[in-house]
């Protein structure tokens, strides 16, 4: 049973980390319009809810290796600025430490779910769809303009 619900955990931390690939592929891209904060923040969120239930259910170690550990140290160093008060700007600084938290959640999630080759295999496949839909995306920008309503909504152009 216990196995069965492990798989489970896995299963829906790779369903997180497929949707933070097409989600930010599509919204973010190269766009530096706006700073999305609702997705960053909900898939932080959901990514540190099924580290906790691996750390505490099953009793998992997080950190791995040494690399592990030097990832860790250098999350903690993104905080300095805002620790000896010598940013530019205050919101600058906390965007650039949610960003820089919401990618050390998203390796230790990658870091403790994706265990076989055909995961990976999944993750290279999802990052080539979510890669061609912005392709496509972007030739309909240049050239087509039948995704318009699409364009507008995700507010990419």
């Amino acid at each position: 049973m216990k196995i069965k619900s492990k798989d489970l955990i896995n299963n829906i931390g790779m369903a997180i980390i497929m949707l933070a690939i097409i989600t930010f592929n599509l919204i973010i891209g190269a766009n530096e319009k706006t700073f999305r904060v609702l997705p960053i923040c909900i898939f932080t969120s959901l990514a540190l809810i099924i580290l906790l239930i691996k750390k505490i259910a099953y009793k998992e170690n997080l950190i791995k290796s040494k690399l592990d550990i030097l990832v860790s140290v250098f999350m903690l160093t993104v905080t300095l600025p805002l620790v000896f008060n010598t940013f530019c700007t205050f919101q600058g600084t906390v965007e650039f430490i949610l960003k820089y938290f919401f990618i050390y959640v998203m390796y230790l999630l990658t870091r403790n779910v994706v265990d076989t080759s055909k995961k990976v295999n999944i993750l290279i496949a999802t990052t080539i769809f979510a890669s061609l839909i912005e392709i496509i995306l972007g030739f309909d920008i240049q050239y087509f303009h039948k995704f318009n309503w699409l364009i507008a909504k995700l507010n990419v152009q």
